[in-house]
């Protein structure tokens, strides 16, 4: 026995098995995901120096559900010069991942997600 339901915007699908114990599917429309309450910290390396940005569970959400996102990181000092640090993320958790610093876009990594150390928290 199947029935569906409306709940914000999202369609629920209970299934009832043969053993009597329920599945459950939730279908989200196109471009709508759930965020859960899971960010992250990504770091990266260039040169001889690490550099993380933390994503809020929302970010997290869209980086790890493939949308692109663009975000400032916090910024850090080198030999007493402020950079700015920007992060640009693409295709999900296989996809690209570029990290520029500076207000002439010099490049400190480029390469995929999957190449950066990620810690869920």
């Amino acid at each position: 026995m199947t029935k569906t339901t409306q709940e914000q915007s999202s369609e629920v699908e209970a299934i009832n098995t043969l053993d009597g114990s329920n599945e459950y599917t939730v279908t989200f429309p196109h471009g709508q995901r759930p965020v859960s309450n899971v960010g992250a910290v990504i770091t990266v390396e260039w040169g001889y120096e690490s550099h993380s940005i933390q994503l809020s569970p929302r970010d997290w959400s869209k980086v790890k559900g493939g949308d692109g996102l663009g975000i400032e990181g916090a910024g850090y000092f080198y030999e007493g010069e402020f950079f700015q640090d920007y992060w640009d993320f693409d295709g999900g958790l296989d996809g690209r991942l570029e990290v520029s610093y500076g207000d002439d876009g010099g490049c400190g990594f480029d390469g995929h997600l999957s190449d950066a150390a990620v810690e869920e928290i």
